[in-house]
């Protein structure tokens, strides 16, 4: 199809702003001399030319590429659009299939994105219109939903560790007598994904988590046929990211290097698997390699795009460059990731981050008045945050950060227990911001 001048125009005016500039649809409209409502008629007709143009097929293919692209609400529309076209044709495979369709896509959503309402209206419309009831099928995809939600729950706006805690087991215990009663292994297996996710809310214990994993690993074996190939290998990446936590770090990085030889490997294989990556090499001390990473695989229109890729870059761009003793970049980073890290877009793990980065940051150019400010001012945020230290080790950064300090200006000894809190759980868990302690606050 081809546009029409009038479609010209109005496309036309839309390119002359960059995505994140677009002024209100009523300016847009005056400019080329149409109504609101106009705009918007004219719009619909455009982007599914221009879907034509970007996606040689249509139809699931324009559904994968919006998917891809992270275009969150093209996606949902064009799904509407797609659907409405096959109830007009009175078409009832086209339906279930666009249905089924949908739901893959939308279980890709980022964390922050996910609905599980919205991936539950999908698999709902799926079964339903299947020729007779198949609950083990149901089972799949309630588990794999819950499971996208427990994932998710970290996202999730003033949600603090025990509520997520506590949700993930109001979850995990609606499906336990299904699951123990099924043969649907792929469920069972997104059941013991969704346990070991739901434990790291109560405790850290990546040994037990390896447990649960192992259980995984064994299913497969007993039952090859039951899983894609892609399922063994995501399982070895997620028992590799464990192992870098129990000083295997570089095996780790071995197994990540062999399914993902290239970074557009590990980008296409998700976010998640990019974040663990830099992790991984930030703890055996590749800074540089890490921060390659990092630009590569976080520079692009989507994560610029989205809040929570964004902060993980910031975050570990903060980190990076205190570590490699580039100060006035550290700075940078870190006054950006705290300005950007507000209200809709507040994520509590980046913004103690930021903070512990801050903290770092005083110390390293000897601000130890201000370090000792920030130290209080964060504590007692901690505390009015209700994220206690039985919830989170967080505070043991700031309690040991606190009694260097005081250790750098008095001789005074760092409390024993202060000691082996910080190295026996902070440590273990963020082995990446241990880090800061042995290379940046140290004794001038």
């Amino acid at each position: 199809a081809k546009l029409s001048q009038r479609h010209r125009n109005v496309l036309d005016a839309f390119l002359l702003y960059h995505n994140s500039e677009l002024p209100d649809a009523s300016i847009l409209a005056d400019s080329v001399g149409i109504s609101r409502n106009n705009l918007y008629r004219q719009s619909s007709a455009i982007l599914p030319i221009c879907y034509d143009v970007l996606v040689a097929d249509s139809g699931g293919a324009t559904l994968r590429f919006l998917s891809r692209k992270f275009l969150r609400k093209h996606l949902l529309i064009e799904l509407q659009r797609q659907e409405s076209l096959l109830e007009t044709a009175g078409d009832e495979q086209g339906i279930g299939l666009l249905n089924q369709t949908a739901f893959g896509l939308i279980m890709r959503f980022t964390a922050s994105d996910f609905d599980p309402k919205l991936a539950l209206s999908f698999a709902r419309k799926h079964l339903d219109r299947l020729d007779k009831p198949d609950p083990e099928l149901a089972l799949y995809y309630d588990t794999r939903i819950a499971f996208q939600e427990i994932v998710s729950l970290p996202a999730r706006k003033r949600m603090r560790i025990s509520e997520m805690a506590e949700h993930s087991e109001a979850l995990l215990e609606g499906l336990k007598e299904r699951i123990s009663r099924s043969k649907n292994y792929r469920a069972i297996y997104l059941y013991n994904e969704a346990r070991q996710v739901r434990y790291e809310y109560v405790r850290w214990d990546p040994e037990y988590r390896l447990t649960i994993f192992e259980e995984n690993k064994r299913l497969i074996e007993n039952h090859p046929d039951a899983f894609p190939t892609e399922w063994k290998e995501m399982l070895e990446l997620r028992i590799a990211e464990l192992q870098g936590y129990i000083g295997k770090a570089e095996e780790a990085l071995a197994v990540y290097q062999r399914y993902n030889p290239t970074i557009p490997d590990l980008i296409l294989r998700g976010y998640m698997y990019c974040n663990n990556y830099i992790i991984l090499l930030t703890v055996v001390g590749r800074d540089e390699e890490a921060v390659r990473v990092v630009n590569e695989a976080f520079d692009s229109e989507i994560v610029r795009n989205n809040p929570a890729l964004t902060m993980i870059k910031l975050t570990h761009s903060a980190l990076l460059a205190l570590l490699q003793h580039k100060l006035i970049e550290a700075r940078g980073y870190i006054e950006r990731g705290l300005a950007e890290n507000m209200e809709d877009n507040f994520f509590f793990l980046y913004e103690v981050q930021l903070r512990c980065c801050e903290v770092a940051l005083a110390i390293a150019e000897s601000q130890f008045e201000l370090a000792s400010q920030l130290i209080d001012r964060h504590k007692k945020w901690l505390r009015a945050k209700r994220y206690t230290l039985d919830v989170t080790s967080w505070g043991y950064f700031f309690s040991y950060a606190s009694e260097k300090i005081e250790h750098e200006h008095t001789g005074k000894a760092i409390k024993a227990s202060t000691y082996e809190r910080f190295h026996k759980q902070f440590a273990l868990e963020w082995p990446n911001y241990a880090r800061l302690f042995s290379e940046v606050i140290v004794p001038k």
